[in-house]
């Protein structure tokens, strides 16, 4: 993005800056169709689109909520279209519209628009348009905490009549799929009158003041005004075309609901004539936009404290870091960034007494919570920033569902099951209980989580993995000792009794992060013992045997100590690859031993507990720089491999291809 001129980097002192802190955009130095922003509501719902507001994907929406936070997504307020006239009445009547859009039997598909002098994405949205001499701004509010959104429209023409058109278009569908027109439009009645006509067999729609209620499938959204003009005029807009879902292989068209259109006047007078739409799903909040703001400038301000205190950078005293104003500015952004993926979850992850449990979303606009993403984004996201507590509630929320050694892979979308196809998820939350371990202080060299429930955790992974597990229905199975490696275990994930190594997965399951799958064809497969996954094992097991020491006495340690050193020999012995340099990817896999260059060997020296001689970690550093270091991350594969793909784009088919084979 492009910064207008003048923005400042500098942190100004005082209570009343407002975080995040806006970036801003001139529209006409960068591709507007291409160029994509987000706003979230902290329970899992957001608003998203293009700079320009041409939607190009099914997730584009003004309101998409969260039914059941964070899950249940629908795209309920599509969009907004806004047409202003100016001099209406007169021979100069000029008709513009604001809002842009692809239709799937249009000549001409716009990707910049003459009017929209800026944008700047902060707390809000804000788009500032320039047509003839009138100026408008549009602000767009997403309540945190709420599936609701506002949308401000300001109008400043001296001396101009000025007339501004606001249809809003209605989705009301699950945010992975799309609506169309499947019947006639069918007018019906109602005793009372209130029901004006359900339209196309889809939607129900009512009067109520200055707005309507638009119901479809059981699901409602509100959308009122103060403008003082509400028409209805109900109808579809059908055939929107979404360009990024036909490129990505998808079905790309949609129809669109409208209810009907609110005008707003403006007489030509010199202050500005303002009018605000509103769409809910849910009650009213209380919180005007400003104090919804304000509430969550001072959230945002106490992680950056947390940061600058020293926290981040392992200093416990508190001590300020002196930290120079652009490094803060990055890190209010870094914070506010970070933020937006923690969000409540319900349902069987609350507590004894019914409070939501929290967890971390793996990214939007589609993806839910999965176990390894978030617990890799515990300690940074979480622990770093000094908020310790919520790094608690996150580990409680996997903790509660984890099944025979197994945190789930992911929540369903929908609230059905959990999936719990993954090797890693579990050993990463170990990983995670660990460093919140270490910044709570707790004595002993590796510290000691202070929650049975973790620590229990913690114990039942360790133990399900040595006697074998299942990354898939409940198996229930008898505990064993963790350590006792007498009898060969057995299922999906187990540890190997002749070298203590963790081998996991076969022909038909993709149980490590590189899992993409698609027509029963595994891209990557990756059955065997992985290179992270016993990393991450060893660094598992020398945790659990500190914790040990501090609860339950030197024997059980000692026992745990003893796998870990198993571990480790056979670790050095079986990964390094003398005729290549580096470590393998996968030993004893389906093929043997693969030689394969990827960036998973990195994790041999990075965790608190390496597994890897030291005296090998420069020989892995090198190869990793020089072969997969790119200036925005690894490549997952090192270029020169035979199933090396350069770019990851085309269909769905072709991009699982290519996900996790050098992009």
């Amino acid at each position: 993005m492009s910064m207008l001129p003048g923005e400042s980097a500098r942190l100004p002192d005082g209570e009343g800056v407002v975080l995040p802190r806006p970036i801003a955009v001139r529209p006409d130095a960068i591709d507007a169709v291409s160029t994509e922003w987000l706003l979230t509501n902290g329970i899992g719902g957001f608003a998203m689109g293009t700079l320009l507001g041409v939607p190009t994907r099914r997730y584009h929406g003004l309101l998409v909520a969260a039914m059941r936070p964070p899950i249940d997504r629908i795209v309920a307020l599509h969009s907004m279209d806004e047409l202003v006239v100016i001099d209406r009445g007169s021979a100069a009547e000029r008709r513009t519209n604001l809002t842009r859009f692809h239709f799937e039997d249009a000549r001409e598909r716009p990707r910049a628009h003459p009017a929209l002098v800026g944008f700047e994405r902060g707390a809000q949205c804000v788009w500032r348009y320039l047509v003839d001499g009138v100026t408008i701004e549009k602000r767009l509010h997403l309540f945190h905490g709420r599936n609701a959104v506002e949308i401000r429209y300001s109008v400043r023409a001296p001396g101009r009549r000025v007339r501004l058109h606001l249809r809003p278009l209605v989705a009301l569908r699950d945010f992975h799929s799309l609506r169309r027109k499947a019947t006639p439009d069918a007018s019906v009645g109602a005793v009372d009158g209130t029901v004006i006509n359900a339209t196309g067999g889809a939607f129900e729609c009512r009067r109520i003041g200055m707005g309507v209620v638009v119901v479809s499938e059981h699901r409602g959204l509100v959308i009122t005004s103060d403008a003082p003009r509400f028409r209805t005029d109900q109808a579809w807009w059908t055939g929107l075309r979404y360009e990024r879902e036909q490129d990505r292989g998808q079905d790309f068209v949609e129809d669109l609901w409208t209810p009907g259109e609110f005008t707003i006047d403006s007489q030509g007078m010199d202050h500005a004539t303002t009018a605000t739409v509103y769409a809910t799903v849910d009650a009213r909040p209380a919180d005007t936009p400003g104090e919804d703001v304000q509430r969550r400038s001072a959230r945002l301000r106490s992680m950056v404290e947390g940061v600058t205190r020293g926290v981040a950078h392992g200093d416990s005293t508190g001590a300020p870091t002196g930290l120079e104003a652009p490094t803060l500015t990055a890190v209010e952004r870094l914070c506010a960034a970070g933020d937006e993926f923690v969000v409540p979850r319900g349902g069987s992850a609350a507590d004894a007494y019914g409070h939501p449990g929290l967890t971390v979303l793996a990214g939007y606009p589609w993806f839910a919570d999965w176990g390894r993403d978030s617990m890799i984004c515990v300690p940074g996201l979480l622990i770093d920033t000094g908020r310790l507590g919520d790094a608690h509630a996150v580990l409680m929320t996997f903790a509660r569902h984890i099944r025979d050694g197994v945190i789930p892979n992911r929540f369903d979308d929908h609230g059905g099951e959990a999936h719990y196809n993954t090797v890693d998820a579990s050993l990463w939350f170990i990983h995670a209980v660990g460093e919140l371990a270490r910044a709570m202080g707790e004595p002993g060299g590796a510290g000691a989580p202070i929650d049975p429930m973790l620590v229990d955790a913690c114990v039942e992974i360790v133990n399900a993995y040595t006697r074998g597990t299942h990354a898939g229905p409940a198996t229930r199975e008898a505990p064993g000792a963790a350590g006792d490696l007498s009898d060969a275990p057995t299922g999906q994930i187990r540890v190997d009794p002749t070298d203590g190594l963790v081998v996991a997965g076969d022909a038909e399951t993709q149980l490590t992060w590189m899992d993409a799958r698609r027509d029963g064809v595994s891209f990557t497969p990756r059955a065997g013992k992985a290179v992270e996954i016993n990393a991450l094992w060893y660094n598992a097991l020398r945790l659990y045997e500190g914790w040990l020491a501090e609860l339950r006495g030197d024997e059980a340690a000692r026992r745990i100590g003893r796998l870990a050193d198993r571990a480790r020999e056979s670790f050095n012995r079986r990964f390094w690859c003398d005729a290549c340099g580096h470590l393998h990817d996968v030993v004893d896999g389906e093929g043997g031993d693969d030689p394969a260059c990827r960036p998973n060997q990195i994790f041999a020296v990075s965790l608190p507990n390496p597994v890897l001689d030291e005296a090998r970690w420069p020989a892995v550093l090198q190869v990793v720089h020089e072969r997969l270091w790119t200036p925005v991350g690894l490549r997952s594969l090192a270029p020169g491999h035979a199933d090396f793909k350069p770019r990851y784009d085309g269909d769905l088919q072709a991009r699982d291809a290519a996900y996790h084979q050098g992009t």
